[in-house]
């Protein structure tokens, strides 16, 4: 399971292709930056203030400015909003599975 597909959440992305995230080859790329930031968003999910993004946060700020320079425009609050809380809902349910919950 990973994140989810970028275009249901940035419809600005559908045809934009990153063929060694595509190949398992890397990471650096729009859908491998993609990626990160969502891993990012989960890890964070076991931390109290995990509902919150904190502007602050200079990993996640980062991660997010390449997948905006990836995709050729800045991802919105909305849009960051939107692929947190898939991050929490994936976290909550690796807790249920390892029973940290």
């Amino acid at each position: 399971m990973g994140p989810p597909p970028i275009e249901s959440i940035i419809p600005d992305a559908l045809g934009k292709t990153d063929t060694g995230y595509a190949l398992g080859v890397h990471m650096v790329g729009l859908h491998g930056a993609w990626h990160r930031l969502w891993a990012m968003l989960v890890l964070r999910a076991g931390f109290d203030s995990a509902d919150d993004l904190d502007p602050a946060d200079e990993g996640l700020n980062t991660v997010r400015a390449q997948v905006g320079q990836a995709l050729g425009r800045p991802i919105s609050d909305e849009e960051i909003a939107d692929l947190n809380e898939h991050a929490l809902a994936h976290a909550a349910t690796l807790n249920r599975r390892s029973g940290a919950i």
